[in-house]
């Protein structure tokens, strides 16, 4: 088995293991030198043919860039020129491989503006994005998503990806039966892959601190996904005083439904019907566009993504070792043990998607 992955100084490295020996790195861990790659980018890798090996990155052009090794052949060889020149992926965004058929290997990624893009390469011709470069059109995915390719029988290809409202999107291809198709409705509805993907880095925090990780809970779910839409409406607006005080994006602005209120974080659990209580907790963190670096958030990161959010939660207010940190507090509280993410979707006033995310605590 092979593992390849992209070093913090941009470098290709890889390890190996053989039955009954230990996995090492051997005499050529790089397979590509520092600068090759963005640190951002995904990485993917296909065998097209027994004791074969190609990988695909992305290198801080955008450009898709290829490294390959044959049993017969070594060492590791890494193409001088990309494969697709410059400015066609978005470096923060995955990259997929895969080889339906053994003389042929498709490489996916995601463009900055939102399509779907592929290039292709038959035995004994160059690389080519050929007629269809686009297997989904602009606006189709989310710049920082992922994306996995899979051929499950020859001469087939299913692709899928995050688009921006945090759905689950696919395309597929079958040699009989081509062109690229993409499928008109989410194979996964939006927000879902979002939201589970908050709770996946928050759990990440705590594992990375010996913390137990905190159960996913639909009740405190709903409750939380109904929070996020109705702060969606209007994320800077003004809220009247609760005391203690509390920021106006914990105030809510539906009406009663019987005896459930849904105005502060209380009235939402007593909502959610999660019960017995004893501990909770409600965060809160709203934005959209790319981050100038100014406000905690690294520069060129994307606001309203769940990488954004859990980086600002966790990050703000380092003075005292975060003393004035509520959010780091909560996330990091062992006492509390189940979770509900919940995520909306805007538009900001500057025309970039947006997105609100509510998570709330609780533990019986």
């Amino acid at each position: 088995m092979e593992v390849f992955w992209i070093a913090p100084d941009g470098s290709v490295q890889h390890a190996y293991w053989y039955k009954d020996n230990p996995w090492t790195q051997g005499p050529q861990p790089r397979i590509a030198v520092a600068g090759s790659a963005s640190p951002q980018s995904g990485i993917a890798a296909v065998s097209r043919i027994p004791g074969s090996m190609e990988v695909f990155w992305v290198d801080r052009d955008g450009a898709i860039r290829h490294s390959f090794w044959y049993d017969k052949a070594g060492p590791w060889r890494d193409r001088e020129a990309p494969i697709v020149p410059g400015n066609v992926a978005a470096p923060q965004a995955g990259i997929a491989a895969v080889s339906r058929i053994p003389d042929s290997m498709e490489v996916f990624w995601i463009a900055p503006d939102g399509s779907v893009q592929h290039a292709y390469w038959y035995k004994d011709n160059p690389w080519t994005q050929g007629p269809q470069p686009r297997i989904a059109v602009a606006g189709s995915a989310s710049p920082q998503s992922g994306i996995a390719a899979v051929s499950r029988i020859p001469g087939s290809m299913e692709v899928f990806w995050v688009d921006r409202d945090g759905a689950i999107r696919h395309s597929f291809w079958y040699d009989k039966a081509g062109p690229w198709r993409d499928r008109e409705a989410p194979i996964v509805p939006g927000n879902v892959a979002t939201e589970h993907a908050l709770l996946f880095l928050v759990n990440e925090e705590r594992r990375q601190r010996g913390l137990t990780p905190l159960c996913y809970n639909t009740q405190l779910a709903v409750a939380a996904r109904a929070h996020s839409v109705n702060l969606a409406i209007k994320p800077d607006r003004p809220c009247p005083s609760h005391n203690p005080p509390l920021d106006c994006g914990h105030w809510d602005t539906r009406e009663p439904v019987g005896m459930d209120r849904f105005t502060w974080p209380d009235d939402r659990f007593a909502a959610s019907r999660y019960a017995p209580r004893s501990l909770t907790r409600e965060i809160v963190q709203y934005g959209g566009g790319t981050s100038d670096g100014g406000n905690v958030v690294p520069a060129g990161w994307v606001w309203g993504t769940p990488k954004a959010a859990v980086y600002w939660w966790m990050n703000h207010d380092p003075q005292n070792n975060y003393a004035n940190n509520g959010h780091r507090a909560a996330i990091l509280d062992p006492a509390l043990k189940d979770a509900g993410p919940g995520v909306g979707r805007y538009i900001d006033v500057y025309g970039n998607h947006a997105a609100t995310f509510t998570l709330m605590f609780a533990a019986h």
